[in-house]
């Protein structure tokens, strides 16, 4: 499968059923513009470019500060 910045990804399961959920997890990803998680991304640049693209979804302008505050009082 194909991320964002078009490099391949690998996805690995145990079960074929599995494997399918992860799958569907990771495009669906990648249709809403975040991309298949990097292994080695921290979880504070993770949620900076989540945030970044809350606001092109159906998402309320006071939830997405809602989030942004949570974020930076948390991981700060």
């Amino acid at each position: 499968m194909l991320d964002t910045s078009g490099r391949t990804r690998s996805l690995y399961a145990r079960t074929y059923r599995e494997a399918e959920q992860k799958l569907h997890t990771a495009r669906r990803a990648v249709e809403d513009g975040l991309g298949v998680p990097d292994q080695q991304i921290t979880l504070g640049a993770y949620l900076t470019r989540w945030l970044e693209n809350l606001p092109n979804t159906d998402v309320k302008p006071a939830t997405v500060l809602f989030y942004t505050k949570v974020r930076k009082q948390t991981l700060s």
